[in-house]
């Protein structure tokens, strides 16, 4: 939308005083998001910056104040203040960040990271993230960045998630599963519930694998990401549905998720209408 949408979608033709289209202004925030450790950093930080990255696209004598005022004027992300320049929404400054970072190669050369939202973001923006992921759930303070991970759909070996979130949820007091002897119904439980933030192709992927996994940990794990496809409205696909069977031997078993709901195994198969 920065790059030329947003004006063609509203019918509007801009008075610009600099050469700058949507995409080089897009260069030049991505610039100034990653060397701000905060919302906000001083004018001249912000300008020379801005200059630097001007200069990189090779125009002839562009003022960076005046290009960075009309980005304000036109997209309200960065934005003056008395003191210098401020990112309005955190989360778009730590995505252009990421994406600098990994753009400049940066990113790929860290070998120790800070779990934040700007790390979160820039393995989504990876082409295989799951070594990241991994060492996200091994890290004490990593479980922030793993969630934001699943939820916005990185890209990562599903067979390598399942057995990283097993050995996460393996942790003492992390999981349960429990079935009264001759009951239908396991009732299981987690200590979070951020699996259910999976895109529905990993949720589907990870079904297929904790069905040969027979474990506590893998029947709960299993269970929470039946409920979610089951509440978005979907069904497994044949093969998944089958190792599914194959594993539990009873298309009538239910699983309690305790304080969210319930699933019977045969709800979600994929014959079986909406």
């Amino acid at each position: 939308m920065l790059s030329e949408r947003w004006d063609g979608s509203k019918g509007l033709r801009r008075e610009v005083a600099t050469p700058l289209d949507g995409r080089d202004r897009i260069q030049v925030l991505k610039r100034i998001a990653y060397i701000a450790a905060s919302s906000s950093l001083a004018r001249n930080r912000a300008e020379v910056a801005a200059q630097t990255q001007i200069d990189l696209l090779n125009f002839g004598k562009v003022n960076a104040r005046e290009a960075l005022l009309e980005t304000a004027r036109f997209y309200g992300i960065l934005v003056p203040t008395e003191e210098g320049w401020e990112f309005v929404h955190r989360t778009v400054h730590d995505f252009l960040a990421a994406s600098y970072w990994v753009e400049t190669g940066g990113f790929a050369a860290v070998k120790h990271h800070t779990w934040t939202a700007r790390t979160a973001y820039a393995a989504c923006l990876m082409s295989d993230a799951t070594e990241i992921f991994k060492a996200a759930l091994r890290a004490p303070d990593g479980l922030p960045v793993a969630a934001e991970m699943l939820s916005n759909g990185a890209p990562m070996s599903a067979s390598a998630v399942a057995e990283a979130l097993q050995d996460y949820f393996s942790r003492v007091g992390l999981a349960a599963a429990h079935r009264v002897p001759g009951s239908k119904a396991v009732t299981a439980s987690l200590s979070t519930d951020f699996i259910r933030g999976a895109n529905s192709r990993l949720l589907d992927r990870l079904v297929d694998a904790y069905s040969k996994r027979r474990a506590k940990v893998t029947d709960a794990s299993l269970a929470y990401c039946l409920l979610e496809l089951k509440e978005r409205g979907l069904k497994l696909d044949y093969v998944t549905y089958d190792a599914l069977k194959t594993g539990f031997l009873n298309e009538g078993l239910i699983f309690n998720v305790l304080g969210q709901g319930s699933v019977e195994l045969r709800e979600m198969s994929p014959a079986v209408l909406r």
